[in-house]
């Protein structure tokens, strides 16, 4: 074990044979502890100076660092060996492509993080602040549709606070008191596949995403 050795490397300078106690002068006692002290005769430390790992599970550790960085390098020289054997025409393509496809990545990635600003600033004049993780049920790829989105979730969500209200006032069960249909929980609403059903049970619980 790659461990251990470096372990018993360390040993090496650690034991100073021609400088060491002697036992039966007094000194320490090399198995650890002495009876007569009272302490474990045992030699066992103090559980709370143990390791925190065993040399078993640094070698785990190790091994799996080893094998991940392993097939990263796999992968790469892999990916070299298959540009080697194109042509220099195969080549130019391939690389195009590939430049191609971070381009788009990148676009794609700044072109939904300006849909997501566009949502809230959308709910944040109707003086709707929801979390990242609501954003997602009304942020899409398109900017048209992300506008369209969010309006219809202010709609919705003005139109539950006021029927709230309404309830209140008339002394009725709010929406998701005792004795009503089974409320959903956040993960049950964020699970819904329609957007448009989705949404408004989001508007519908709000409560449940603040």
């Amino acid at each position: 074990m790659i461990n251990k050795r470096f372990q018993n490397w360390l040993q090496l300078f650690a034991d100073d044979p021609a400088g060491g106690t002697d036992p039966a002068a007094g000194g320490t006692d090399p198995a650890g502890t002495d009876p007569a002290g009272g302490t474990d005769p045992s030699g066992d430390p103090d559980p709370k100076k143990r390791p925190k790992y065993s040399e078993e599970d640094i070698d785990k550790i190790i091994g799996k660092k080893f094998a991940k960085w392993q097939a990263e390098q796999e992968k790469k020289i892999k990916a070299a060996e298959d540009k080697a054997k194109l042509s220099a025409e195969e080549l130019a393509a391939a690389e195009k492509k590939e430049l191609e496809d971070k381009v788009a990545e990148y676009e794609a990635k700044e072109k939904l993080a300006n849909n997501r600003n566009l949502a809230r600033q959308t709910l944040a004049k109707a003086d709707i602040t929801v979390p990242d993780e609501l954003l997602v049920a009304i942020v899409s790829d398109e900017e048209d549709a992300t506008q369209e989105a969010a309006d219809a979730f202010v709609k919705l969500f003005k139109a539950e606070v006021a029927k709230a209200v309404g309830d209140k006032l008339k002394g009725g069960t709010p929406k998701g008191g005792s004795g009503g249909a089974k409320t959903l929980t956040k993960k049950e609403i964020m699970a819904i596949k329609n957007p448009a059903e989705r949404q408004k049970l989001i508007a519908e619980n709000i409560e449940l995403f603040q």
